[in-house]
């Protein structure tokens, strides 16, 4: 799991949010799953989070302990908007251009 603390400021005072991106790409061991659980902890309800992965949420206990993956889907779920995007990746789209056809095209 990628953790990522991104700062925008807003006047004077900093804003704080945590990007963790593409949860399951790669294997999570014990200690990272720990150390994860407790920085969402840690940001449950003081900070926004922004999760992405291609895991549904119920399926986290796949990646990691299943205690762990309750407990964090529990607090990232809780007042949360869950957004469930379908289709191709952007970014595959964008590598291979445009399709035959489109005015882009060459």
């Amino acid at each position: 799991m990628h953790l990522c603390l991104r700062r925008r400021h807003q006047g004077d005072r900093p804003d704080r949010s945590l990007a963790p991106d593409d949860i399951g790409l790669l294997p999570v061991g014990e200690d990272a799953a720990e150390a994860s659980h407790r920085i969402i902890d840690a940001a449950d309800e003081r900070r926004s989070i922004a999760v992405t992965s291609n895991i549904h949420s119920p399926g986290f206990d796949t990646i990691t302990p299943k205690t762990l993956a309750g407990a964090s889907t529990d607090r990232l779920m809780h007042h949360a908007h869950l957004l469930t995007t379908t289709g191709d990746s952007h970014r595959l789209a964008e590598a291979n251009g445009p399709p035959p056809g489109h005015p882009n095209g060459r």
